[in-house]
């Protein structure tokens, strides 16, 4: 049981402040759902339960619609969705490059799109962009580029996610498009 100054402490860094529950939780050292109940309780004689507060805030929504048009192929009427689940793309030997703005689920889809691959009996490498650039480089440095590219074009697919190339110099950017 929380006294009520700590209750007005933790309404204040909530409403006032504006800090997040998580961090709430953290400062008072008290469970996030016991935050929760005591930021959103008006009527202090009767017990809020913590599962009639529910605040969702899915990041897609405002998009749904877009993505769903952008998902149906003109040609088939097939969801190009599913020919990703089935790898179409690796039979045809097509390259997929994913982009788009920070948590949108990129990262994401190349996992789930890797996994799938893995269970279709392909061979799959995953890397994060950066390690991967970094052994490019290295490589190069050390005269083993070329070795190091011949491994890299034995998978049938390599998953490298979380780019941020905007970062990268030109150089870093031909060894990666190699």
């Amino acid at each position: 049981m929380l006294t009520m100054t700590q209750i007005n402490d933790i309404r204040k860094a909530f409403f006032m402040k504006g800090q997040n529950i998580s961090e709430i939780a953290r400062e008072f050292q008290k469970d996030r759902k016991t935050i929760r109940k005591y930021i959103y309780q008006v009527d202090w004689n009767t017990r809020v339960k913590v599962e009639e507060v529910k605040h969702t805030f899915p990041k897609l929504d405002p998009f749904k619609a877009d993505i769903d048009k952008w998902l149906v192929a003109k040609s088939r009427g097939i969801p190009p969705k599913q020919d990703l689940k089935d790898c179409k793309f690796l039979e045809e030997k097509k390259n997929l490059i994913l982009y788009g703005n920070v948590g949108t689920g990129k990262t994401h889809l190349a996992t789930a799109i890797g996994v799938e691959a893995c269970k279709k009996g392909f061979n799959v490498k995953f890397f994060r962009t950066a390690a991967l650039v970094n052994r490019l480089v290295e490589a190069r440095k050390g005269g083993e580029l070329s070795g190091l590219l011949k491994q890299l074009s034995k998978p049938d697919l390599l998953t490298a996610t979380n780019g941020a190339m905007f970062l990268w110099t030109a150089k870093e950017r031909s060894y990666f498009f190699r």
